[in-house]
């Protein structure tokens, strides 16, 4: 049986996806992901199911491309049925390769939007676009 999540529970999903992301507790990301995860991004064009594991692989390999002072935040946050808007910022200093970019060592900021759909208590969806790539494309190297 499916279990509803309010608006507010949903946001509190999400912000443990982060703070799990961000302090490098990607074994706790099943709590909080489906599996399979549906991964609308914004540089790759493939079907977008992909599984659990490969997103935990993804976002370990995108952390490990930052230092210690990787933060990510969520600026503006619209909350309503099984969907969760965010718009956020991220970054820290580049220590390891990312999308394919050499580290640069120094601290790369950087924002989107992103998308989350929520059912049963889990993220199902994300679909987002940031300034990424453009942002380390032009950083001091």
């Amino acid at each position: 049986m499916s279990r509803e999540t309010t608006p507010e529970e949903n946001v509190a999903i999400v912000q443990r996806m982060i703070d799990y992301v961000v302090t490098d507790r990607m074994e706790r990301l099943p709590e909080v992901l489906a599996d399979p995860f549906r991964w609308h991004y914004t540089y790759e064009d493939r079907d977008p199911v992909v599984p659990l594991d490969e997103i935990i692989a993804k976002h370990e390999r995108y952390r490990r491309g930052f230092g210690e002072d990787f933060h990510s935040r969520l600026l503006d946050v619209v909350a309503a049925g099984d969907r969760v808007v965010g718009r956020y910022s991220e970054g820290g200093t580049m220590v390891g390769p990312l999308l394919g970019f050499a580290p640069s060592t120094k601290p790369v900021i950087f924002s989107g939007i992103c998308i989350w759909r929520i059912e049963d208590g889990l993220i199902t969806d994300e679909w987002f676009y940031s300034n990424l790539r453009d942002t380390l494309a032009n950083a001091p190297r």
